[in-house]
């Protein structure tokens, strides 16, 4: 039944009407509410379960996550709102702001630096849950909630020194809230709307994609009061956009220094690599642009976490279908954002590839969930009838189907990228006074992190080799290199700390050379290929001879004799 006093005019559902169908596989229980409660509890708590034993597990930082560690944990509060970061990173202000508030609490730790993207993945659950209960029928909301609560990408990216579980919490707070806003009509309208513009001005701070959503919204409640020839109203809703890219303006021109492909350090790398690389900027309504279209969701939806994303993408498809017929107003609201993404892309303002996108991965979850119900309906599945094992039968076969197809289920499975804290431990108790340190140059940001904890000394740190400043690849460590000075120790003798000026080996080369009749020397890798590791190792060899090597997920430490 129609929701008169939403301004968006959608569908609400009646949760106890819903469930006087044949709920559990063609089973009735006498309280159909209390059971699908606790099925709606059951996947909750899967879903925070999966998350904080991710959280607990405390896996070392890795390279993307120690850009911006030290910063967060030891730098000053105002270089938070002076970007970009020591490592050339743009991050939304107030995420950065709530990560050293939370190591302010408890102390410089990694889980100290998590526990804002964990927070926000919990809550996330919950708002997915009442933004579903709000808009879908009970079988589709147990659908949605079943992917969202396991799909790997979202368990990842809650124990990630990142913003990415903050983009996801923040697109549902701003839908949820919209759901809740009154028609024009009633008399607390205009208050409503006061504080959803205020809600979208502070988002801005906290998610960059949140902009595409107020956008979507805006022009969502804008065309729908047209469309209705309330002509006062969509001016209330023009001045809050107005309000909003005054905030959005603030942060891109004032913070962030205005366009990121002139204002960054490492632009040029960047767009190489988003580009070159994984073609994430979309090329447009061509038949070039319509296979980008199908490779960018097959790879998003893999990436994601799903076993068979083809699947996946009939469900999502065919659950907008069901929309376009039956609540067009829905599929807009969920929709736009895409489309407002994409356009971004399209002009190379955004990246639409993996995480930058997860924020419209619980728009996917609710079209699969609408899509799942509707092949249950259309054969008569979950509703009261004569034909009890007819829908058991068919309903287990599609309930296994969409787990087998649906997520590599992450339950009992830890992840682990790049472990530099066991390899620094182990170096701790083992180097002796006058080993020296070698450490690769995607190394540096860990190692910059880590070392207080270690005993080590970064700021003693140095090349032993002036390095080149690249032309075109000028990346995150360089950036970082090229803000200080007297790296450049010349004298060997004199450091035990070496930084590696180079990820590739012909680059690197000459500095290795040098290390020859040096005595031991550690080799610390991380962020790095085998092939292009054993490379290295390989060149080593010539002049040293190996004597300890210890290996981690994602990591290396190597102890050679380089002779006297």
């Amino acid at each position: 039944m129609p929701n008169s006093s939403s301004a968006i005019a959608l569908q609400s559902h009646n949760i106890d009407e819903y469930l006087e169908y044949r709920f559990l596989l063609g089973v009735k229980f006498k309280n159909q509410r209390t059971v699908w409660f606790l099925f709606v509890a059951g996947l909750l708590i899967l879903g925070a379960y999966l998350r904080l034993e991710q959280f607990w597990l405390n896996r070392s930082l890795w390279l993307d996550e120690a850009f911006i560690a030290s910063q967060i944990a030891r730098g000053d509060w105002s270089s938070f709102f002076d970007l970009p970061m020591e490592y050339s990173h743009f991050v939304p202000p107030m995420f950065a702001v709530m990560g050293k508030l939370f190591v302010a609490i408890f102390g410089d730790n990694d889980l100290s630096l998590r526990i804002y993207p964990q927070l926000c993945s919990l809550l996330s659950l919950l708002l997915f849950y009442g933004l579903t209960r709000r808009l879908l029928t009970p079988w589709a909301v147990l659908i949605s909630l079943f992917l969202f609560a396991i799909a790997p990408t979202l368990i990842f990216h809650a124990s990630n020194l990142k913003q990415y579980s903050g983009d996801v919490m923040f697109t549902l707070v701003l839908l949820l809230a919209l759901t809740y806003l009154p028609d024009n009509d009633q008399p607390d309208f205009d208050v409503s709307l006061l504080l959803f513009a205020l809600l979208g001005v502070i988002v801005l701070w906290f998610s960059h994609p949140s902009l595409f959503i107020l956008a979507s919204i805006g022009s969502y409640l804008g065309g729908y009061y047209l469309y209705r020839k309330n002509w006062y109203t969509a001016l209330k809703i023009l001045l809050v956009g107005i309000v909003w890219i005054a905030s959005f303006a603030v942060l891109y021109f004032v913070i962030n220094g205005g366009d990121a492909r002139e204002s960054s350090p490492i632009a040029a790398w960047l767009f190489k690599f988003w580009n070159v690389y994984h073609t994430a900027f979309f090329p447009g309504l061509t038949q070039e642009g319509f296979l980008w279209i199908k490779d960018t969701f097959l790879l998003f939806f893999r990436t994601a976490g799903f076993r068979s994303p083809l699947f996946l993408i009939v469900l999502t498809v065919l659950g907008m279908l069901v929309l376009l017929i039956r609540q067009k107003q829905l599929l807009l609201l969920l929709v736009l954002p895409l489309f407002i993404t994409l356009l971004a892309s399209y002009m190379e303002r955004y990246v639409f590839y993996g995480r930058l996108i997860l924020f419209i991965l619980p728009f996917a979850f609710i079209f699969i969930g609408i899509g799942v119900t509707q092949i249950a309906s259309l054969s008569g599945l979950w509703q009261d009838t004569d034909k009890p094992y007819f829908n058991f039968c068919i309903s287990l076969i599609l309930l296994i189907s969409l787990l087998l197809a649906s997520v590599r289920f992450p339950l009992g499975k830890t992840i682990k990228i790049q472990e530099a804290k066991p390899a620094l431990q182990y170096l701790q108790t083992h180097q002796q006074k006058q080993d020296k340190l070698y450490i690769y140059y995607w190394s540096d940001p860990a190692f910059h992190y880590y070392a207080p904890f270690y005993g080590f000394d970064y700021s003693s740190c140095g090349h032993i080799i002036a390095p080149e400043t690249p032309k075109n690849d000028f990346k995150e460590v360089d950036f970082y290199w090229s803000q200080k000075t007297n790296l450049l120790i010349e004298n060997i003798e004199e450091t035990r700390c070496i930084l590696g000026f180079s990820e590739g080996l012909k680059a690197a080369a000459p500095e290795l050379k040098l290390l020859d009749g040096h005595g031991r020397v550690w080799l610390l890798f991380t962020h790095i290929s085998e092939r292009n590791r054993q490379e290295f190792l390989d060149y080593i060899a010539k002049f040293s001879t190996l004597l300890e090597q210890k290996t981690y997920p994602g990591s290396g430490l190597y102890l050679y004799d380089m002779g006297e």
